[in-house]
């Protein structure tokens, strides 16, 4: 019996969780304990958090806090490769450099920013010019793990006005899911070579196979078919198979 389309359960995505390797999290807190012991964490200089910036994954969320913003902003350039802070520990510190007077214009200031990146607000983004954010994807499909669902979206609008065959140039990853269908539609043919390593959604890669198969010498599925597709073999349709 067929459910009323009311009755129809809707899929929602799940967002990834980031899991904390607690090893490595109470290493860093005895670290951390050890370097900053004896420290006031509200007068630390520059320098100083430059000295313990690998073990700033290590404090609380409210010791972070109580680092001066000026100290933080000075001290980026280490703080930068610090792989070990928390989403949380990020976003302080991100916030108490924009006090201190942090700007993001241009990719040389993205690139400055390191594990930082994924703190940078959509809204702040989309104010980025589309050459500087194409500059920077290597930087961004790098840490795509940490941006949000807006801010991808923020990067891959911009990038949207940009040709389209350029845009697919580039290694998208997983911001290649938020190239919009209706740009995808507006292409007359595909390149497959630019698309078929790219992590795309199911409706995404139907309509690239759709342009590659009426364009193509391959009408009929094969075995060389599906190697040519890659990761847009998602697309094929039951029918596809069938057929």
């Amino acid at each position: 019996m067929k459910k009323a389309p009311g009755n129809r359960k809707k899929v929602v995505k799940k967002a990834k969780v980031t899991r904390v390797d607690l090893g490595q999290f109470s290493m860093m807190r005895e670290l951390a304990g050890t370097l900053l012991e004896d420290k006031d964490l509200s007068s630390m200089s520059a320098d100083e958090v430059k000295e313990v910036a690998g073990a700033l994954g290590g404090l609380t969320t409210q010791d972070i806090d109580k680092l001066p913003d000026t100290a933080v902003l000075e001290a980026m350039s280490s703080i930068k490769d610090n792989t070990n802070l928390s989403p949380k520990q990020k976003r302080i510190m991100f916030k108490k450099a924009k006090k201190a007077g942090l700007t993001i214009q241009n990719s040389a200031d993205i690139a400055d920013l390191g594990e930082l990146i994924s703190e940078v607000p959509a809204s702040e983004l989309k104010m980025i010019s589309t050459s500087d954010l194409k500059s920077s994807m290597k930087e961004f499909t790098k840490r795509a793990a940490g941006f949000s669902r807006s801010q991808k979206k923020a990067i891959v609008s911009k990038l949207q006005e940009m040709n389209l065959d350029d845009m697919l140039n580039e290694n998208l990853g997983d911001f290649a899911s938020e190239i919009s269908l209706s740009k995808l539609k507006s292409m007359q043919s595909v390149n497959l070579s630019q698309v078929r390593n790219q992590p795309w959604e199911r409706g995404q890669a139907a309509k690239i196979v759709e342009m590659y198969r009426n364009g193509s010498e391959y009408t009929a599925l094969t075995a060389e078919l599906v190697s040519e597709l890659g990761s847009t073999v998602i697309g094929l349709k039951c029918s596809d198979v069938m057929d």
